[in-house]
């Protein structure tokens, strides 16, 4: 499995929970497998495309709108994100020129560093592990980024001890998340993402398990918004 994108490099999770730790690494630094994953992951060059919906609340808990949005980066940028229906209908002119044409406008995000840079190997532990596989716990370096409250994130990594490759990425979500300085929170994080084992064609190396997806809760300027990833694809970035 070799995969990088925007969208797992930000919501690294698998569902919040308690995790005990069952030995912590070496002081001398991060296990030499977990070093050679990381590269490995790198090294692929691929961006994810996914399904995304979205649920808008009013403070009572009612809701607003819902959106069903399809994001795919291996498109020009004019038509990276497609709006499917607004409240379960087929989308207006005005939804889409408010929504769609909004988000298509914006610029492309640049691209992501390396996967490693996101991480704090201060403190890893090991929190699972079998015969076939071992599960690292590192927290997220908030150093890494701007405008976003990384330090709460604890990313888990599952490897696959034979072939050195990520067969899961996950995290727990320590406490809310602030982004944008505080003008929205995350409040809730559940992120689930399986890699099935390369095969022998191309076609079929390191896709996606069918089961994978994501979901996250946050409040900005106090209004929840729920949103869900479904349908996740890996895909060639565009090259204008």
């Amino acid at each position: 499995m070799k995969i990088r994108s925007p969208f797992l490099a930000l919501l690294l999770l698998v569902a919040v929970g308690t995790w005990t730790p069952l030995r912590a690494t070496q002081p001398s630094g991060p296990d030499p497998l977990l070093i050679e994953a990381l590269g490995n992951w790198d090294r692929g060059g691929s961006e994810l495309a996914f399904t995304q919906e979205t649920r808008i609340l009013e403070r009572d808990g009612s809701i607003k709108e819902t959106r069903l949005e399809r994001y795919d980066p291996s498109k020009p940028d004019h038509e990276r994100w497609a709006l499917l229906a607004v409240d379960g209908r087929e989308p207006t002119a005005d939804d889409i020129e408010r929504i769609q044409d909004r988000r298509n406008n914006k610029p492309r995000k640049k691209p992501m560093r390396p996967l490693g840079e996101y991480l704090d190997y201060s403190t890893i532990d090991v929190v699972a592990e079998d015969a076939d596989t071992i599960t690292y716990q590192v927290l997220a370096d908030n150093g890494s980024a701007f405008l976003v409250d990384l330090e709460q994130l604890q990313v888990l990594l599952t490897i696959d001890k034979a072939t050195a490759d990520i067969v899961n990425i996950g995290a727990q979500l320590r406490d809310d998340m602030k982004i944008a300085f505080g003008i929205a929170r995350v409040t809730g994080l559940n992120i689930d993402v399986d890699i099935l084992p390369d095969e022998s064609t191309e076609a079929t190396a390191g896709e996606l398990g069918d089961e994978s997806h994501a979901s996250a809760e946050m409040r900005k300027w106090g209004r929840p918004y729920e949103f869900t990833w479904t349908d996740l694809e890996r895909v060639q970035g565009y090259e204008s």
